[in-house]
């Protein structure tokens, strides 16, 4: 077995130190790439409103990059579950929040500051902004403050941090990790419910319902490896991978009204195999892939170089194409969100998690350790008892009224 092997998960309380899977850093940036190429090759001229007509590179083949999005997903369900292991509910999710944030912070400054260069020099649209539009953006929901998101892609960090949430919460009442079917099985049966009859919007987006099958999917994958199959994982396995294609189809029907091009089930289903099969063989394995310098810094530029690409990659593709032509615009923006990235990960998001990491460890707030041992049997076991001890000594019961 290789050193980068997962371990199966050891005593409760024993803390494993999560070890990398070269395989699965390769595959998401694999992921962020095929989203890149979507949008520069595809999207960003699809309407006409980011890019130029000639940006639309074999629209018929590129398009299909759009399943980079779903890629992330497995991942993300499979890395999610991985992490979850040996923690509580509240060091989970103190944890993605240090993870997720100054990556996310740094990208929505160098948008705000790409897009006022790009307004004062160029032109304003599509890329116009406000200050209290970059203020609600910090926050990971603008909408909720009645503002768009600054980029195309922030919507999806919505989503992940609702799965997180469900996940979280899911740790609490002790739900997950240990009954990881169970909770599988309660999602998918909601994704059925609501997307094949009540297609209802608040639970779309309250229950990740459109994209939930994929985020099962990763789970299953990680409790296979580590437990091999078994009969209700290979149920779950099989409706999560039916539900995945139906809610692939569905989206795609939307995605070709909106862009105007000709709707082929066979194709999306024979994508989206593709990406599950992809998936199921990195991790199988693709921990036998030597974790180099190499391989890590490509999984560790994977968060900002998803969220920094799109736009200011569509300003920078605008700004040069009438000097570079449309591939050597194209390779221009693509060479610099790639830098950028690379400069975020490597003097904000190492620096802010770390220093992050340190004050919460070293922290002597009583709140937190109160949160971080909580748990929902230990808040039914408080209020049972409150209510069997009866009114403190001292304390006059109340009186039934005349």
């Amino acid at each position: 077995m290789s050193a980068n092997h997962i371990q199966r998960s050891p005593a409760p309380e024993a803390h494993q130190p999560i070890r990398r899977h070269a395989g699965l850093d390769v595959l998401r940036f694999a992921a962020a790439f095929a989203v890149l190429l979507y949008h520069f090759l595809y999207r960003g001229a699809a309407d006409g409103e980011f890019l130029p007509s000639e940006f639309q590179f074999a629209p018929d083949a590129t398009r299909f990059a759009y399943f980079g999005l779903h890629l992330f997903f497995l991942v993300s369900g499979f890395v999610i579950l991985w992490t979850a292991q040996n923690r509580d509910w509240f060091s989970f999710g103190m944890a993605r929040l240090i993870r997720l944030w100054p990556g996310y912070a740094a990208c929505v400054a160098i948008t705000a500051l790409t897009t006022w260069l790009y307004a004062t020099t160029i032109a304003t649209e599509p890329f116009a902004i406000s200050w209290a539009m970059v203020a609600a953006n910090f926050t990971f929901v603008a909408p909720a403050f009645g503002h768009p998101f600054m980029d195309g892609v922030y919507w999806t960090i919505v989503l992940e941090l609702i799965f997180y949430f469900w996940v979280a919460l899911a740790i609490f009442t002790g739900l997950l990790p240990r009954h990881l079917i169970g909770f599988c099985i309660i999602w998918l049966g909601l994704i059925a419910a609501n997307e094949l009859w009540l297609d209802n919007g608040t639970m779309r987006l309250a229950l990740v319902t459109r994209y939930g099958a994929w985020f099962v999917l990763g789970m299953l994958a990680y409790d296979i490896r580590q437990k091999g199959i078994t009969i209700p994982s290979f149920i779950c396995l099989f409706f999560a991978i039916t539900l995945s294609m139906d809610m692939a189809l569905a989206e795609h029907i939307e995605l070709a009204a909106l862009y105007g091009y000709a709707f082929d089930p066979a194709s999306i289903i024979t994508a989206n195999a593709f990406i599950l099969t992809l998936f199921a063989i990195v991790v199988a394995w693709g921990d036998r892939l030597p974790s180099t310098a190499a391989v890590t810094t490509m999984g560790a530029l994977t968060y900002p170089l998803y969220l920094v690409h799109q736009h200011v990659g569509y300003m920078i593709i605008n700004t040069t194409v009438s000097s570079l032509g449309a591939a050597g615009s194209l390779m221009c923006a693509t060479t610099v969100v790639i830098l950028i990235a690379w400069a975020i990960w490597r003097f904000i998001e190492v620096a802010a998690q770390s220093a992050a990491k340190t004050a919460l460890r070293h922290t002597a707030l009583q709140p937190l350790d109160y949160l971080r041992r909580m748990t929902a049997k230990s808040v039914i076991r408080g209020i049972a008892g409150k209510i069997s001890r009866g009114p403190r000594p001292g304390k006059r019961a109340l009186q039934p009224a005349e």
